[in-house]
């Protein structure tokens, strides 16, 4: 019923004394008998939730992007690898999807194509997933963008796609996500706001040059027919948050939610709730 609040006539009011972890089993963690005038509730509802974070960028010529270790453990590189690292003369370019080695076993592969710029970990190495090895360089256009502090939660395993609009020109480009350094490259705002830094690389017939600023949406996710609540009935953004349930009766309760992706509007309720369950419109206190 897309968000609809109700008003109860009579209902009790949730004391919390202070922060507590997450209940087992999504069990309730707090009740109180007094009661109040005129709480909003909200219910819980199906709906479709499209998670997209719109950050603003630049569009840079040639930009750097890294190859990032696929799991934790030993990096044990290829001879093209090998072959490029130092002054050697070797063949520096490397195709998408390449092979470039194993890390504890898994494929080190190319996300997209470019030209070995440095070997950033040594090989034998060991280090943790996710860690960038190895520096290549676009050969086209890309835009060059952070992602602030407040939304890197809602990147979670990264993000599935992205596309770009660029002030003053075309719109709706579609760009290669790809995961970039700090080095050489601004990772804040003019406010000075610091962020995860992200380039996403343009098709080579992109009708672009660099200096173009741009708007820049990372969908990170897409649920359909879930269960969600309003953002600001919940306390928590990432995997588990608290909620006040309003029982028929009027009696609150406050419980533990399983939570999913989010809209920046709702959010995926994954266990905890069902459909058609109400809870106060505000999100409990925590801190108080």
């Amino acid at each position: 019923m897309s968000g609809r609040l109700m008003v109860w006539g009579v209902v009790g009011v949730l004391a919390v004394s202070g922060c507590s972890g997450p209940s087992a089993g999504h069990s309730p963690v707090a009740v109180s008998n007094s009661s109040v005038v005129g709480a909003a509730t909200v219910e819980a509802e199906r709906r479709s939730i499209t998670s997209v974070v719109v950050v603003d960028g630049v569009v840079t010529a040639s930009p750097e992007f890294v190859v990032q270790a696929p799991a934790s453990g030993e990096v044990r590189y290829g001879t093209s690898v090998r072959g490029a690292s130092g002054t050697g003369t070797g063949d520096r370019s490397v195709a998408s999807g390449a092979e470039l080695g194993v890390v504890a076993g898994k494929p080190l592969r190319a996300p997209a194509p470019g030209q070995i710029e440095a070997i950033l970990v040594p090989d034998g190495a060991r280090v943790a997933a996710k860690v960038p090895l190895i520096s290549l360089r676009y050969s086209g256009f890309g835009v060059v963008t952070t992602v602030p502090v407040e939304d890197q939660y809602r990147l979670y395993d990264g993000a599935l796609s992205a596309k770009v609009n660029i002030t003053g020109g075309p719109s709706g480009l579609e760009c290669q996500i790809v995961a970039t350094t700090t080095h050489g490259q601004a990772t804040s705002t003019d406010e000075g706001t610091s962020g995860v830094p992200v380039a996403c690389l343009l098709p080579m017939d992109a009708p672009v040059v660099a200096g173009l600023t741009t708007k820049v949406g990372l969908a990170t996710g897409h649920r359909e027919n879930v269960v969600a609540l309003p953002l600001q009935a919940v306390a928590g953004r990432v995997e588990q948050g608290e909620v006040t349930r309003v029982d028929p009766d009027g009696r609150q309760t406050q419980v533990t939610v399983s939570l999913g992706l989010t809209d920046g509007s709702y959010i995926e309720i994954t266990g905890g709730l069902a459909v058609g369950d109400a809870v106060l419109a505000h999100a409990p206190s925590v801190g108080g």
